[in-house]
């Protein structure tokens, strides 16, 4: 089953696959079966264990091969946050 990618992330990995960008990895299961199977080319920059995530960099084409990962349940870009 093929992980759910956010429409804009879509985007851009429809774009230069050398491209590096900035997404959050959703985890389907576990958070840690989705780090042990995150390859060496995604950086990941931040774990965010309480909602079962991490922030990752790595290049468009790394991130299109993440899609099919069994482990992954969705693939968004990494947004702003704004407080009220």
């Amino acid at each position: 089953m093929a992980a759910r990618v956010d429409p804009e992330m879509q985007a851009l990995l429809n774009g230069d696959p050398q491209r590096t960008l900035d997404a959050i990895i959703m985890a389907r299961g576990r958070l840690d079966e989705l780090l042990e199977c995150l390859p060496d080319d995604v950086t990941i920059v931040h774990q965010y264990r309480l909602i079962g995530s991490v922030s990752v960099s790595a290049t468009a084409g790394a991130l299109r091969g993440l899609v099919w990962l069994r482990a992954v349940k969705s693939i968004e870009p990494v947004r702003d946050v704004s407080h009220c």
